[in-house]
């Protein structure tokens, strides 16, 4: 009796320790999928920092930020002698910073007008950037002008301060506007330096194009600006230039 005692004793004991094992076994493995859980999550959220909800309204930052990362961009590009490749090479950055403006306003705003706009400009750069990228891997097409550079960089820079100095509301209508007159005035003004200075055909016949688009769509965000938000001092001084 005593033997078998223990005998039952010794099944119970090994009964015990294949639960307990079990038991370690699942609680590592809930461990380890909260933790990846929690990783994937955080991972996902620093890919998305500047998320605008529709609706929403953004800080000035938020229409700042790709005018920004856009000249950050346009600093590292290694001039040439090659006037209307260097200017390809800006217009390239310069159309990408553009999509960043109308992609905010697209998840942020909801004027019909602007929206509009918005889309069609957004589907007008990307065509210009996907062409303006096709010179950066082409031979020398022109020559030096150094007074093109310095107007375009100059057009740039004072594009930049007028952003910075510009009237914010705190509304995604009225700050997508302002902001987009400044840029459709710089993006004129790096088109016409291109119509002077360029010599590729191809350029500026596609730069006089982006001309049309740029007075265009700053006579859109003009006129609404008139109709909507002028009447608090809150238009930009580029706008009446």
């Amino acid at each position: 009796m005593e033997k078998r005692r223990s005998i039952k004793q010794y099944v119970n004991f090994f009964k015990r320790k294949k639960e307990f094992r079990m038991t370690v076994f699942y609680s590592v493995a809930y461990f380890i999928f909260i933790t990846a859980l929690l990783l994937f999550s955080t991972k996902a959220g620093a890919q998305t920092p500047n998320l605008v909800i529709k609706g929403a309204n953004p800080a000035k930052e938020n229409f700042i930020q790709p005018m920004s990362s856009m000249m950050d961009r346009i600093y590292t590009l290694k001039m040439t002698d090659d006037f209307d490749k260097d200017y390809a090479a800006i217009m390239q950055e310069f159309q990408r910073g553009g999509i960043g403006l109308c992609k905010i306003y697209q998840m942020a705003g909801s004027d019909p007008v602007l929206e509009e706009n918005a889309k069609v400009s957004a589907v007008e750069m990307k065509e210009h950037e996907k062409h303006m990228r096709s010179y950066s891997s082409k031979d020398k097409i022109s020559g030096n002008h150094s007074e093109g550079h310095n107007i375009i960089m100059s057009t740039l820079n004072k594009m930049m301060t007028e952003m910075k100095h510009s009237a914010q509301t705190g509304k995604v209508e009225q700050d997508f506007a302002t902001a987009m007159v400044i840029y459709n005035w710089a993006g004129s003004e790096l088109a016409k330096a291109e119509l002077r200075y360029g010599e590729n055909c191809d350029l500026k016949q596609r730069s006089g194009q982006m001309f049309e688009e740029f007075v265009s769509n700053q006579n859109v965000m003009l006129n609404w600006m008139g109709g909507n938000c002028c009447t608090n001092g809150s238009c930009s001084s580029t706008a009446n230039k």
